[in-house]
């Protein structure tokens, strides 16, 4: 954790004294033949995911995609098969922790939908369901540094009851397991009789003879395959095989390729594709500062000399950067990438992300870098005209809220994510909420991802300095400017520049000789601090109500001018313009172009710095 700063506190579930019981079920799947192994998997990690993490009986779903040659990690052992058969090998299992049997049956239509849409991608989907205490989470990976995983699926010995298996599964086996420091991750499902009447979608198998069946399953976690095998070394020790083969026939230990966590704690955690209904706020108290009298003002002590829009054919370009030739970049609303001349005023359609393209940037070595609101960190190559994803997940989670990024000379990119809690199209949740989860990251050049500072207020602009000592950042709600050191001596430190900003900063330009502009999308609302102090009740009914009666805004265009010790150069303000909103800045040969999130504008907008007013 970096100095200066507090990251959101570890979820406590499954990290208690004991474990933590509830109801779970796993789905056991086979993708179809006639299917590409990687259409496949595309298509359960997306759409499938969509359908299934908006249901709102889940608490937690996560999807764990098997090695396709795993042949099993268990140890060998005398009596109980460790080796997966070929003819049965699974490709993948959802892991759901439920709400409880009441909330499932109460969302049946989920279900419904679910069952539906399994023939797309499946050929076999077997279900298995716990009891309402059969599922227990000893350690639920959260926020740890799970690097490897395996899901051991267990066939009960004949003769054994349920409740002497269970027993064993829960108070010795992941006893044992749950002692080695390696594991970081660690949960076990015993699950009821199978029966196929509880899940029987149409246009897919269902077959389980009694001889193939499962009875429980683990899901163990460690930060490597090293040590994963070292973990479960534990488990050959002393007279331990025995017990296994006292009460298992089989245990089939599947190494895990990827996971995905698509809800966690009742919250979906992916981008909507689609409009969907509001997440829930959780409301936090924070005290915030008087806003000084310049946040009252609707216009700056120097006027705008002289502003001109320059139309484009897509709505609301959040960000506006410019390329080496001088012309302008930004992304709209219906996921398209232009670039326009700013004195022909010719456009070009770049690519389309299909998703909600918000900050850019541009590589030495000629691509440009997309933060997408629904799609990710993304990379298009202006010779190839190819559009390749860079970052999707961190942790197992979807890069849920991609803002901005800035771009080293070595390629690391620095890049924020705004809020790991709400869409895009649900921010101002975040605001209302006062609750900070958002995230500075890194993405080295060899693709490996690293999570630098959490827990901050929607984190949104960024750009390292001249020498590449340190990044600067805004976070849109805290009102303020930092400085993240990453280099030399004061590497790790993180300092506040600016303070109590009058404003909502948005996006930065890319730090130049020293000096940078930041995106002002509105003076403070008052409304917004007020709620800092106000009741969960209260700030949860207007969250409820509809958008267009909550605070808004400002009708105003306003950019600021800082030097890298966050020291105010500039300040530009209007409301005379016709265009409010701003969140992108950028400057070229004496002039600004800001790009804006206001409803339907369809320009950018040009002020001329060099005239007098």
């Amino acid at each position: 954790m970096m100095k200066g700063f507090s990251t959101v506190p570890k979820s406590a579930a499954g990290q208690a004294d004991g474990p933590v019981y509830a109801m779970d079920l796993a789905v056991l799947l086979w993708y179809r033949s006639d299917l590409p192994r990687e259409a496949a998997r595309s298509y359960w990690r997306e759409g499938h995911a969509q359908i299934v993490a908006r249901n709102p009986a889940l608490s937690d779903y996560r999807q764990h995609h098997f090695a396709y040659e795993s042949t099993g990690l268990w140890p060998d052992m005398d009596g109980v098969e460790t080796t997966i058969p070929l003819f049965r090998r699974i490709d993948g299992m959802p892991e759901v922790r439920l709400k409880g049997r009441v909330s499932l049956l109460l969302n049946s239509r989920y279900s419904k939908k679910i069952l539906s849409d399994e023939v797309n991608v499946f050929a076999r989907t077997i279900l298995y369901i716990t009891s309402i205490r059969g599922g227990a989470w000893f350690k639920s990976g959260y926020d740890e540094p799970v690097g490897f995983r395996c899901v051991a699926l267990i066939k009960r010995k004949i003769g054994i009851s349920g409740e002497q298996f269970e027993r064993f599964i829960s108070q010795e086996l992941c006893t044992v397991l749950n002692q080695s420091v390696d594991i970081l991750e660690l949960r076990s499902q015993v699950f009821l009789e199978w029966d196929q009447s509880q899940w029987d979608s149409p246009g897919v198998a269902h077959d389980n003879p009694e001889d193939d069946q499962y009875h429980a399953a683990v899901i163990i976690g460690s930060r490597s395959k090293a040590d994963m095998l070292q973990a479960l070394d534990r488990v050959t020790d002393g007279d331990f095989p025995s017990k296994q083969a006292w009460f298992c026939s089989a245990i089939h230990a599947y190494e895990v390729e990827n996971t995905y966590t698509y809800c966690r704690e009742g919250r979906p955690t992916l981008p909507q594709l689609a409009p969907a209904p509001k997440a829930t706020i959780e409301p936090l108290k924070r005290t915030i500062a008087p806003p000084t009298e310049r946040a009252a003002k609707s216009s700056s002590e120097r006027k705008i000399p002289k502003a001109l829009k320059l139309p484009i054919s897509g709505s609301t370009p959040e960000d506006v950067i410019v390329d080496t030739q001088g012309r302008l970049i930004c992304g709209v609303a219906d996921g398209r990438i232009l670039r326009v001349d700013p004195i022909t005023r010719l456009e070009v359609t770049l690519c389309s992300t299909g998703g909600r393209p918000l900050g850019l940037e541009l590589t030495a070595d000629g691509r440009l870098i997309i933060c997408d609101a629904h799609k990710g960190l993304l990379s298009f190559d202006f010779q190839t005209q190819v559009l390749v994803p860079l970052v999707e997940f961190v942790n197992t989670f979807p890069l849920r809220f991609c803002s901005n990024a800035t771009i080293a000379k070595d390629g690391t990119i620095w890049f924020t994510e705004s809020t790991s809690r709400f869409d895009f199209e649900q921010a101002a949740g975040a605001f209302i909420e006062h609750r900070p989860s958002g995230r500075l990251l890194r993405r080295d050049p060899n693709g490996e991802v690293t999570v630098v500072l959490s827990g901050l207020y929607f984190p949104n602009g960024l750009s390292l300095n001249d020498d590449e000592s340190a990044v600067l950042f805004v976070e849109t709600a805290a009102y303020r400017l930092s400085r993240l050191w990453v280099q030399g001596e004061r590497e790790g430190d993180c300092e506040v520049l600016a303070d109590n900003l009058p404003g909502l900063p948005d996006n930065m330009s890319r730090i130049k000789n020293g000096r940078f502009w930041v995106a002002m999308v509105s003076p403070r609302i008052a409304a917004l601090d007020s709620f800092a102090n106000s009741s969960v009740l209260l700030r949860k009914i207007i969250w409820a109500m509809p958008q267009k009666i909550q605070p808004k805004p400002a009708h105003t265009a306003w950019v600021m001018c800082f030097d890298q010790d966050g020291r105010l150069l500039e300040d530009l303000q209007s409301s005379d313009l016709s265009y409010s909103e701003v969140t992108g800045v950028a400057e070229l040969n004496g002039r600004l172009y800001l790009g804006t999130v206001a409803s339907n504008e369809r320009s950018l907008l040009e002020i001329d710095l060099e005239l007098d007013a």
